[in-house]
């Protein structure tokens, strides 16, 4: 009997682990202060960023702080919190991002801390996130003895938020965090910044700036009440003016490709068109430019090397395993097919090329088209409409059209035939005239 319990009391004991098994998610939690100084009397900020890309869910988030230091605390967030003393419930949210802001009032000087731990963190779909904790420290200063008439002026030049008009900052953005990259389309002349500071208090110095092209360092200052400066640099790279184009000057090269994701397979190689460098991503014989097009909008296009032309924006597509690009053919060129196929438009996925169907109706389940492979090889294919699988397709000749060699070849066996034919012919009568 007391085995039989102490078997039972074990089986709970692993059935209650696997139901306590929770699957951990991701997520970060970041903290930004207004001033790791501040003056007895004067107010400091603290940013709370919480982030999953499932949605933040819910959380508890507790601030603990020396109340001998600092006390008055503030909340304010961009989701719906539940505030108890230093302890915040953040209620369930599909947001990404959800940002706390804390504020306290410093009331004695000296080194103190503010610890913040995030706790009972779940996504938004119920995914357990461990536990997460910051500590960031500030110093509490006296008033200052040189300017006794205004000595609790805010020293907070931070930033609490910062976006571009028409732009997107290649990285988001963070108070703490003072440089960043932008990228601009060709012709854009002006940057209007939109900037908020952290304290009511501070102002921003500019807010619009001229841009040349190439790269354009800024400079956004935020300025607080004491005449203290923090600045925002921005790395604006402005998308220089192709020099080379093609098509009638309605494709230009692109000049800075710093940011695009070259094909795989492709290598890089310079060539010499119209007296530029340019760049060119080989494959086999099939050559890629990244060209611009009026509105700005770049993309790879095929580039027929011989001829300098651009033959069409590189679109590859998946069909039987390989990768193609596919091609309208051209019917005056395969007039030959009119004997036993007639012009069809084919579907591959939900794009329409022009290819043949078999006039024959029993073979209504196969098309033939015509496809490049990625190294730039030209060839005809038998589609199978139903399957979607490839074979190759070669054209049948006729007697009339066969080559020069071939013909030849045809004539010489023929002519080899008959003279052994001769003779044999004369060894035989030869054989007859000696008996």
């Amino acid at each position: 009997m007391k085995r039989k319990l102490i078997i039972l009391l074990t089986a709970l004991l692993v059935m209650a682990s696997a139901l306590s098994e929770v699957r951990a998610a991701s997520g970060s939690a970041s903290v930004s202060v207004s001033d790791s100084s501040v003056v007895v009397g004067n107010k400091v900020t603290l940013t709370i960023k919480l982030s999953c890309s499932d949605g933040v869910g819910s959380a508890m988030v507790y601030i603990d702080y020396n109340s001998s230091y600092l006390s008055n605390l503030s909340v304010k967030s961009s989701a719906t919190v539940n505030t108890n003393k230093n302890r915040i419930l953040v209620d369930p949210t599909d947001a990404k991002t959800v940002t706390i802001t804390a504020t306290l009032t410093a009331k004695k000087i000296g080194n103190t801390s503010v610890h913040i731990t995030v706790e009972d963190w779940y996504n938004y779909d119920a995914e357990y996130i461990s536990d997460k904790s910051v500590t960031k420290k500030i110093e509490v200063i006296a008033k200052s003895s040189n300017n006794p008439s205004a000595p609790n002026l805010s020293k907070d030049a931070s930033l609490a938020s910062l976006s571009l008009e028409g732009l997107v900052l290649e990285s988001e953005f963070e108070s703490d965090v003072h440089e960043y990259t932008v990228y601009a389309p060709a012709n854009t002349v002006t940057l209007k910044v939109n900037a908020k500071a952290s304290s009511a208090k501070a102002k921003i110095e500019k807010t619009e700036f001229a841009l040349n092209e190439g790269w354009n360092r800024i400079e956004v200052v935020c300025v607080a009440e004491s005449g203290d400066k923090k600045s925002y640099v921005l790395n604006v790279y402005v998308e220089e003016k192709p020099v080379v184009y093609f098509r009638d000057n309605t494709l230009g090269v692109v000049r800075n490709l710093s940011r695009i994701a070259v094909p795989e397979g492709f290598e890089e190689k310079r060539i010499t068109v119209e007296g530029e460098d340019i760049s060119v991503f080989s494959k086999g014989t099939m050559n890629l430019v990244y060209l611009a097009d009026e509105d700005g909008k770049a993309d790879f296009y095929i580039l027929d090397e011989q001829k300098m032309e651009i033959v069409k924006r590189y679109e590859p597509v998946e069909i039987d395993g390989g990768s193609y690009q596919l091609i309208n053919s051209d019917y005056q060129q395969f007039r030959d097919m009119d004997e036993f196929f007639v012009p069809y438009k084919v579907y591959i996925g939900e794009t329409g090329i022009d290819g043949w169907k078999y006039r024959n109706s029993s073979l209504n389940e196969y098309a033939v088209i015509q496809l490049m492979t990625d190294e730039g090889e030209v060839r005809l294919y038998s589609y199978d409409l139903i399957e979607k699988t490839l074979q190759r397709y070669t054209l049948p000749q006729r007697e009339s059209e066969k080559s020069p060699l071939a013909a030849y070849l045809g004539y010489s066996a023929g002519a080899a035939g008959i003279l052994a034919f001769i003779a044999a012919l004369i060894l035989a009568t030869k054989k007859r005239v000696s008996a």
